[in-house]
């Protein structure tokens, strides 16, 4: 790297300034009972938070390298290679930063809140599966956290009737308990075989009954088919998440009929106790008496914790970043708490993807970015800018959840950064894991790339994995190279279709 782009990344720094939590199994159509739903090893360190940038993976304002880690989400049939956005709820494992390197993410775990149909819409507040979903789009005084990012469409009332993906935090509003919305996504039409998912708190159990076994979250009905695990470790108050099938839920009588349950909970008595625990959230049930609130139903204890700021003073429905440990009987102990100022900027490290001049934007890891006459941009000459191009771009999520740009940097592609790839298949070698991809760059030269998958490489529908992409196909591969001169190969992390 030249001493140069070590000052302006510097300058770049400066300028710019985990509610999925680790699952426990409960009940399953293949048996089983309560068990772990991870790696089996404790994490050196973990968290949860939401994604706020990229370069590698940015949560909450922390970049941590994501080359070695597995992107995984939760599935009616167990785990599944998924990706992370903008805006999703993710928990994290990794280990410690050493010296001034970014923490080394080992497992990144996507889980969305809820998946559905929206049933109604009013103002700022959508109801899926019977669950109330609150946007924040910023312009409310009082309503903290990330801004919600949409993809798919750009108004909420263009999503009646139509199928998403969300993404939220829990928090109560009065006496009731509700989610605030971080990210979603509309997901096109749902097949009756399509995935369904509902997560909230456990009421009104009946386990007695092995038959009958069911509970409420809301005024949704949940039931529990009897090919379904012993119920153990279900109990009133439980943080859960339901999986399901669109055929399973009848709208009318508010009922869905359960085919996975998972315990959503911190790993409070899993991790090193050495280790550093980091949780983010909206404050609920603040008791200033006893020193303790909730972030997503985790109970915190604050007494004793550093502030950042040190004026900084709680309230309800306040969002703030707790690194703490593990005291057991449900409570974690927080050793800081800090109040992040600036929610609404992020930064996107990556391959500029799709421009259009004409509208003023172009994506970046997946995120659309706009730019305009206020956007400043260093380092791009006429030869350096444009779709190809390797860029930094600063800016503020607005309520489209599009990045508007304040400042856009150019720079030359190291090894090692995540970078982008779009253009045909030319040949698959299917048992070697690789295929060779014609790609155009911005300056009209041709380039046939070698592109490598493995294991862990996420294809996005309808592609696959087993079979890797045909002759012909047209894709955007995100990975990052290896080797060089001829041994230069692009070892892909996610393939898409054009």
């Amino acid at each position: 790297m030249r001493l140069e782009q070590t000052v302006k990344g510097w300058k770049r720094r400066c300028w710019a300034g985990v509610t999925s939590g680790l699952l426990v199994l409960l009940l399953s159509g293949c048996g089983g009972g309560v068990g772990t739903n991870g790696t089996g090893a404790a994490p050196q360190s973990a968290g949860t938070g939401t994604v706020t940038g990229f370069g590698s993976v940015i949560i909450d304002g922390v970049a941590y390298d994501d080359s070695q880690a597995q992107v995984i989400s939760d599935a009616e049939a167990g785990e599944e290679l998924s990706e992370v956005k903008l805006g999703q709820r993710v928990s994290v494992e990794y280990e410690a930063a050493e010296g001034a390197g970014k923490p080394l993410a080992r497992r990144i775990s996507v889980q969305s809140t809820l998946r559905g149909m929206v049933e109604a819409i009013d103002g700022r507040t959508l109801t899926v599966l019977g669950q109330t979903v609150q946007v924040n789009d910023g312009a409310v005084e009082g309503v903290e956290g990330p801004v919600t990012v949409l993809e798919g469409f750009e108004t909420l009332s263009a999503l009646a009737g139509q199928a998403v993906e969300i993404h939220a935090m829990e928090v109560m509003d009065g006496a009731s308990r509700v989610w605030q919305a971080t990210r979603i996504e509309a997901v096109g039409e749902l097949s009756d075989r399509s995935e369904v998912r509902v997560t909230g708190r456990v009421t009104a159990l009946n386990a007695a009954d092995a038959l009958t076994r069911r509970f409420m979250i809301g005024p949704l009905q949940v039931s529990i088919a009897p090919s379904a695990a012993a119920s153990a470790g279900l109990a009133d108050g439980l943080l859960v998440r339901v999986l399901a099938r669109w055929s399973d839920y009848d709208s009318a009588a508010s009922t869905l009929s359960a085919r996975r349950v998972l315990a959503v909970a911190v790993p409070a008595k899993s991790i090193d106790p050495e280790a550093t625990l980091t949780l983010t959230g909206l404050v609920s049930n603040l008791d200033e008496a006893s020193k303790t609130f909730e972030l997503d139903g985790q109970k915190v204890g604050y007494a004793g914790a550093v502030f950042t700021p040190s004026t900084a003073t709680l309230r309800n429905r306040r969002y703030v970043v707790v690194t703490a440990s593990s005291t057991g009987a449900g409570m974690v102990q927080a050793q800081s708490v800090q109040l992040p100022q600036n929610l609404a900027t992020t930064e996107l490290h990556g391959t500029v993807m799709g421009l259009d001049a004409v509208a003023g934007r172009f994506q970046v890891r997946g995120t659309w970015v706009r730019f305009g006459d206020a956007t400043t941009f260093e380092d791009c000459s006429v030869g350096e800018w444009g779709s190809g191009a390797y860029v930094e771009v600063y800016g503020l999520v607005e309520a489209s959840g599009t990045v508007l740009a304040r400042k856009v940097y150019c720079e030359d592609e190291e090894i090692g950064q995540v970078v982008e790839r779009f253009g045909e298949v030319l040949s698959v070698q299917a048992a070697q894991r690789q295929f060779v991809l014609r790609n155009t760059d911005r300056s009209g030269r041709i380039e046939d790339l070698t592109v490598q998958w493995s294991g862990s490489t996420y294809f996005r529908s309808p592609l696959s994995a087993r079979s890797g992409p045909a002759v012909g196909d047209r894709l955007e591969v995100e990975g990052r190279f290896s080797g060089a001169g001829s041994a230069l190969v692009l070892q892909a992390s996610k393939v898409k279709p054009d």
